[in-house]
């Protein structure tokens, strides 16, 4: 199953990103992202496979484009591997496209694909992919994907929160967990910045998914926390825009 969560970061100061104007746009799920804005897949460390598959990337110009795909890792996971698929799909192995994709002026390419392998390993990985001219390589555009397995909030073996997703939020944000080996007195909590508790729903099933409706929520940072027998353990961001 996946997931997705978006972070409004940027980390551009940090891998020295150009904000030069760029004949291209990237979309993730039909939202405009900021050159170098970083978003974050969740999924499962047992998963086989955590896919990327809903970034789109727009030619802005008056004329065509044959566009490339280069790949970097920024921080990996020991144990993990990725690739990713445009036009062709690549072995890991392979880090910038062999072939190129034709982007008509004003065209849009749906078909990116970006492929993250936890093979049963926790933590986050981070990789850059960029989508440049091939006949003028500096007209480019990038956005910074974390994939992020699920990781326990104090004792990993005890009990688990994913990451929320989406994030930010509008109508509704969901949470994978696992309290399979605690008590069953767990909820999750979200909180205002003030610390003030907005919203509490208990958690009923040893395992499974949570969704919490948002949609009456004021835009803004929240923080949530799953809260085990009145104790509240890592607190997490949450972004709320309508």
């Amino acid at each position: 199953m996946k997931k997705f969560i978006f972070t409004l970061s940027f980390i551009a100061l940090f891998f020295g990103a150009s904000f030069s104007q760029s004949s291209f746009e990237i979309y993730f799920e039909d939202q405009l992202l900021e050159p170098d804005q970083e978003i974050t897949v969740g999924g499962e460390a047992s998963s086989s496979a955590i896919v990327l598959d809903v970034i789109d990337v727009k030619n802005i110009t008056s004329s065509s484009k044959a566009v490339k795909c280069a790949r970097e890792d920024i921080t990996i996971v020991p144990g993990t591997s990725n690739s990713f698929c445009w036009g062709l799909c690549y072995p890991p192995t392979t880090d910038t496209s062999a072939v190129s994709v034709d982007i008509d002026a004003g065209g849009m390419y749906t078909e990116f694909s970006g492929d993250y392998f936890p093979d049963g390993n926790e933590g986050a990985s981070t990789i850059k992919y960029t989508y440049f001219d091939e006949s003028n390589p500096s007209d480019k555009i990038s956005v910074f994907v974390v994939y992020s397995t699920l990781v326990g909030i104090d004792d990993p073996v005890d009990y688990k929160l994913s990451a929320a997703y989406p994030n930010p939020a509008n109508n509704f944000v969901k949470f994978d967990y696992d309290i399979s080996k605690i008590s069953d007195n767990s909820k999750v909590v979200i909180y205002n910045l003030l610390g003030s508790a907005v919203k509490e729903v208990r958690i009923d099933n040893s395992f499974g998914s949570l969704k919490i409706n948002t949609s009456d929520f004021n835009e803004g940072i929240y923080f949530y926390s799953l809260v085990v027998n009145n104790e509240p353990t890592k607190t997490q961001k949450l972004i709320i825009k309508h």
